[in-house]
């Protein structure tokens, strides 16, 4: 007897332990895609018919929350779309062509790749069917969606593990704009079946119960932002639900903790890119008026981040719609307009509205904290154009979304030209996109050996500023004490000049990357071992001029649509990764090293002569706060001094250097940045880390575990028949394997 129990217990000893490894595996992901769902009495179904009124609906059913606008098109493209979609067919101006649409199939869920996935899973689809029904008053439109929110309630009602983006946070927040729209049209339809309308609702909540879900919520982004709006776009819409009253408490506590680390006191939204500065005012503009409607007050010093939030729109923003590349920004994400609110009298926030451009107070804005200087000044082509923007930026707010390594970098924009540029937004997934967002893509100096995601700190020490000369001094420092100080000069309104200073304790080398327009050409003119070249701007004919110096051990290397090295790309309007000219400056570093390069902007579309070339020369250099540049254009000589009091000019024209131009010190950063660490920080003790499901990780130990179990179990049975002195240590010694190889899987791979 004792004997059977003791081999009862060897069999169990090396048998539970990779059992409890797949309970162990799979417990955490089927807790995190549990929610409860919700029977929908038939009292609570009839409320819902009633309220809210079709007008407030109206205006909720403008909101996206990242699904495109389909109010663009017009009512031909829209209703040639929906048409096909009926035959499965999905042909939309701007997209590609696809063979999906109505009736549902759920293999149409993980069909394509991941962008057209979330798309799929947003109800792009029946948000198309919904407008041309809007339009035409077609009823097999509003019951075609109908009959696509049935089939998908009962697909999603069985499923314990999600397939492609079906429970993706962003694709949830943006389906419940078409659950809200759909409700609206159907509610009061001829065609109206209560069985029908409380399947729907079950979806509804169901959507409502994982946006709410503390282990699904994106705090760190503008995700989490779209899923505390659509919580409230869900209690807005269907106000008699009990499950939905306490959502819009919900909603400020999110909103309170998000305003505190996602928005600088200084107005940025802080997510590395100048669209997602501009989505982001459109979240505030939307979250503004949803908390008006639900009767709850908007804090003063809300109104006040919004306000500093708009004047760095409009200095960001151009005439054209378009947007400097930096981060994650499409170059013409605003051409569409802004999306912006006033405060009312009693404090609520108007109907949000659209705007073509905003108006900018003033030519020169700095955001100390969030990381940007940009200013308007310079003579330009034609009297209409506001002249030459200069943008420099700084931002990097770890843990932040879409943050590409691009500390100190320059971008140059006039007459519908960003003549120096980063890459902008490289689609995900494409071949690149490693390579785009590091140091690589961007004229941000930096040692070769340095990691995009590097310890460092980087700040603005001074500016300075007069009708001839507009100039900043920032600084990045690395974590082992290597620094890099850049200097941008505007001078006359046309010479941009760029100089870096490099201090190291260890020999190394330093990059900078140059990147241009896709529409410009180098120029015969120019050759880069002359240390100058032209570029053209092909639709122009206008010209960009360049010259460069540096200390010793300078190498500069054309680059055009390389892959090896990489450089010379840009993502176009179009999110197509273009072939771009680029300049790569190699320069070597041995305590200390600099470079210089001057930018020559013509207002006049004329080239230059050949024999009229662009140069420069350092004529002193004793640091960073101490040199001494000329820069020699044609017969023309511009000399540009620094001192420890500040700058002088000295040009042709003059034989007197101008009144020194002194700097001031930049605004104190640290605090603020502090204070969002903080902020941030405390977020993530409280959310913790974002859970990652891993399922074709966990299938795949499952998997092994399975056949290994099976292995086990037949040299255990050959054991116990030919060796049975050795079959209890056996058994003992594979429970223990078993028990390590579990907890080597969990602190390697799922920690």
């Amino acid at each position: 007897m004792i004997h059977d129990t003791s081999r009862s217990l060897g069999v169990l000893v090396s048998i539970a332990p990779p059992l409890l490894l797949v309970v162990w595996l799979w417990a955490p992901v089927l807790a995190h895609y549990y929610v409860p769902g919700a029977d929908i009495d038939p009292q609570a179904v009839a409320a819902a018919r009633d309220s809210p009124t079709d007008d407030a609906f109206v205006e909720l059913r403008s909101q996206t929350f990242g699904v495109p606008r389909l109010t663009h098109y017009n009512d031909a493209e829209i209703l040639e779309a929906a048409s096909g979609l009926l035959e499965r067919r999905f042909n939309l101006p701007g997209w590609t062509f696809r063979e999906t649409g109505f009736p549902f199939r759920p293999e149409d869920v993980e069909a394509d790749d991941g962008v057209w996935q979330l798309r799929y899973a947003s109800f792009l689809l029946p948000g198309v069917l919904l407008e041309a029904h809007e339009r035409s008053g077609d009823d097999s439109y509003l019951l075609a969606t109908r009959d696509f929110l049935l089939d998908w309630n009962r697909f999603e009602r069985h499923r314990r593990l999600p397939r492609g983006f079906m429970w993706n946070d962003h694709a949830l927040a943006a389906r419940t704009v078409a659950l809200a729209d759909f409700w609206r049209l159907y509610r009061q339809h001829a065609a109206y079946s209560p069985d029908h309308a409380r399947q729907v609702l079950e979806l509804v909540v169901r959507t409502g119960q994982f946006l709410a879900k503390p282990s699904h919520y994106t705090y760190a982004t503008n995700h989490g932002t779209f899923q505390t709006l659509a919580l409230m776009h869900l209690a807005l819409s269907f106000p008699t639900l009990d499950q939905f009253v306490g959502y819009p408490a919900l909603a400020v506590e999110r909103l309170t903790e998000q305003m505190a680390y996602l928005v600088a006191a200084d107005g940025t939204v802080l997510e590395h890119s100048p669209e997602y500065h501009y989505s982001g005012l459109e979240r505030m503009a939307t979250a503004f008026r949803y908390l008006t409607l639900a009767d709850i007050p908007i804090p003063d010093d809300w109104w006040e981040l919004y306000a500093r939030a708009m004047s760095l729109q409009a200095a960001m923003q151009r005439p054209d719609g378009s947007l400097p590349r930096i981060g994650d920004t499409g170059v013409m994400a605003a051409a569409r307009g802004v999306l912006v609110t006033e405060r009312r009298p009693d404090g609520g926030a108007l109907r949000p509205y659209h705007v073509a451009n905003l108006k900018r107070l003033e030519d020169l804005q700095v955001q100390p904290v969030g990381g940007h200087a940009i200013w308007w000044g310079g003579r330009a082509a034609s009297d209409s154009d506001p002249g030459r923007q200069t943008v420099l930026n700084w931002q990097h707010f770890p843990g932040h979304a879409h943050e590409h390594a691009a500390e100190l970098s320059v971008n140059l924009w006039s007459d519908g030209v960003e003549w120096i540029t980063g890459p902008g937004y490289w689609p995900y997934g494409l071949a690149g996109r490693r390579e785009a967002v590091s140091w690589l893509g961007h004229n941000a100096p930096h040692w070769v050996d340095e990691p995009a995601d590097g310890e460092r700190h980087s700040q603005l020490l001074a500016m300075a500023s007069a009708p001839e000369l507009m100039a900043a001094d920032l600084q990045r420092t690395r974590g082992n004490g290597a620094n890099i100080r850049r200097q941008v000069l505007q001078v006359y309104g046309e010479y941009w000049l760029i100089i870096d200073a490099f201090s190291d304790d260890r020999p190394g080398t330093v990059r900078t990357t140059w990147t241009f327009d896709p529409q410009l050409q180098r120029d015969r003119a120019g050759v880069v071992d002359a240390m100058e070249t032209t570029l053209r701007h092909q639709p122009s004919s206008r010209h960009l001029r360049l010259a460069w110096t540096g200390s010793s051990g300078l190498q500069v290397e054309r680059l055009h649509g390389s892959e090896s090295p990489w450089g010379g790309w840009v993502v176009d309007t179009d999110r197509t990764p273009r072939a771009a000219e680029a300049l790569r400056m190699m320069q070597q570093v041995s305590e200390q090293a600099w470079t210089a390069l001057v930018v020559h902007l013509p207002v006049s579309s004329a080239a230059p002569p050949a024999d009229k070339t662009l140069s420069t020369q350092m004529l002193a250099w004793d640091g960073p706060e101490e040199w001494s540049l000329a820069i020699n254009d044609a017969d023309w000589e511009l000399i540009v001094e620094r001192t420890p009091g500040g700058l002088r000019l000295q040009n042709g024209l003059t034989t007197e250097p101008t009144d020194l131009f002194e700097w001031v010190p930049a605004e104190a950063s640290e605090e603020g940045r502090q204070m969002l660490r903080t902020a941030f920080g405390e977020a993530e003790k409280r959310y913790g880390p974002r859970f990652n499901d891993y399922i074709e990780f966990r299938s795949l130990i499952t998997g092994m575990t399975i056949v290994l179990l099976l292995a086990q179990e037949v040299v255990m049975l050959l054991c116990k028949r030919l060796l049975p002195g050795a079959y209890m240590p056996l058994r003992t010694l594979s429970g223990l394997a078993w028990i390590a190889l579990g907890v080597g899987v969990h602190v390697r791979y799922l920690l």
